[in-house]
């Protein structure tokens, strides 16, 4: 049965892996039989998980948070560096909100399921508040952008390309830039039946991943136009040279990080329970060697 590999726009990493031409070849010389679902948007891959339709996906640090809350069996497989894009916690430039605190009693507009809630999280408990102090609602990022620009909602968490669209149409300015209290990397991950069924086959698809990640850093300009097709790479070539590229296997820092937000997530009720982030690590013990990502080379 080929593995099935999930990929979507907001994911970046696989987004890429699966519109290249030659990455079906470059999987089968490594015996890997994979299959690409293609989706739209990052916050269905939890659902698509639970239904057993993925067996790899890739996405920002929260979605696998809330797999783990839900009792899946998630492992952290790759990680990428920290990719503080430019962004974060936004208001129009006129908006009387000043700094976090006076975002007491307004609202805040989040991607569903995203990275968004570990930074408004943090950024909220470095300034003394609360998840309740404020009203977060969720919103895609067209709705998200219309309703900051008609006053229908106070701040966003939103980075480029989306910043960039919006600054096309209103100055803004940045409250808490999206590298402050969280490190915005994505990870790869997958469930335990799959990684203990095919190790081999998903230390394949890491290796692969990786080097279509250094091939980005090379040439974001062709990444860029496998991304958007016709239409204008532009933005996605700038974001796209800022970043960071390749994988590397969870470390304590990783851990460390995510773990106390997921704390905070699950005190604010945003994760269903608590849950133990080392614990989907693979490996006879955390921080020591692991036979996967050995054998993956990453």
């Amino acid at each position: 049965m080929p593995l099935r590999i999930g990929a979507h726009p907001s994911n970046t990493s696989l987004a890429v892996f699966g519109a290249r031409p030659d990455t079906p070849a470059v999987l089968r010389a490594s015996g890997v039989d994979a299959d690409f679902f293609r989706y739209n948007s990052g916050n269905q891959t939890v659902p698509l998980f639970t239904a057993g339709a993925l067996d790899l996906s890739g996405t920002g640090s929260t979605p696998p948070l809330h797999a783990l809350a839900a009792g899946l069996d998630v492992v952290l497989l790759a990680v990428t560096p920290p990719r503080p894009d430019r962004g974060g916690l936004v208001v129009l430039h006129g908006s009387p909100v000043r700094d976090i605190t006076d975002l007491a009693g307004r609202s805040v507009a989040i991607m569903p399921t995203s990275w968004h809630p570990q930074l408004l999280v943090a950024a909220l408990a470095g300034a003394g508040m609360s998840w309740h102090d404020l009203t977060v609602v969720e919103l895609n990022d067209p709705t998200a952008r219309d309703a900051l620009l008609r006053g229908g909602i106070d701040a966003w968490i939103v980075t480029d390309p989306a910043l960039r669209d919006l600054e096309r149409r209103a100055p803004v300015r940045i409250l808490t830039a999206a590298g402050g209290h969280h490190s915005n990397r994505s990870v790869i991950w997958s469930l335990g039946s799959v990684v203990d069924g095919d190790p081999e086959a998903v230390a394949a698809v890491l290796t692969a991943l990786d080097a279509s990640d250094r091939r980005i850093a090379a040439d974001p300009a062709e990444a860029a136009r496998l991304l958007v097709g016709d239409a204008d790479p532009s933005d996605w070539t700038d974001v796209l040279a800022r970043r960071r590229w390749g994988l590397s296997r969870p470390d304590e820092e990783f851990v460390v990080e995510h773990q106390r937000h997921a704390d905070l997530l699950a005190a604010a009720g945003v994760l269903a329970r608590p849950i133990d982030v080392a614990g989907a690590l693979r490996g006879p013990a955390f921080g020591k060697e692991n036979p996967l990502w050995t054998s993956s080379g990453i």
